[in-house]
């Protein structure tokens, strides 16, 4: 229920949520999961070898690793295959919040040049 509106029945999750995993998902996420996860001693880290941030890409992939122990996201049968169609909306989701946020640093003017030559040539 809608604590803002009563009247409707469901609240929108953002895709980005850090909590749209564990609420779609409880049995695979019990516990949650965190946004910034770090990555301990990677070798190709930048600066700081010790704290790397993971991209979201990243920690699905790792999420999804076989492993010795038991991991519940790739015994979930169908569920694992509804929870990597999600993963990967997710992640393109994230990739295109992040072209639309920092559209400025990307300098899409430099490809100014490219597109006039594609349009002339078409």
């Amino acid at each position: 229920m809608n604590s803002e509106n009563p009247q409707q029945l469901f609240i929108n999750i953002n895709i980005l949520s850090s909590n749209l995993d564990p609420m779609a998902y409880p049995i695979l996420f019990p516990s949650g999961w965190q946004l910034n996860w770090l990555c301990e001693s990677y070798q190709g880290a930048q600066g700081n070898p010790n704290s790397v941030n993971v991209t979201m890409l990243q920690y699905k992939a790792a999420l999804t690793a076989l492993r010795d122990e038991f991991n519940p996201i790739i015994s979930a049968g169908k569920l694992t295959q509804q929870w990597i169609v999600d993963s990967n909306l997710q992640v393109e989701a994230n990739n295109l919040n992040f072209i639309r946020t920092y559209q400025q640093q990307l300098r899409t003017e430099l490809y100014q040049g490219l597109t006039n030559h594609l349009e002339n040539a078409a």
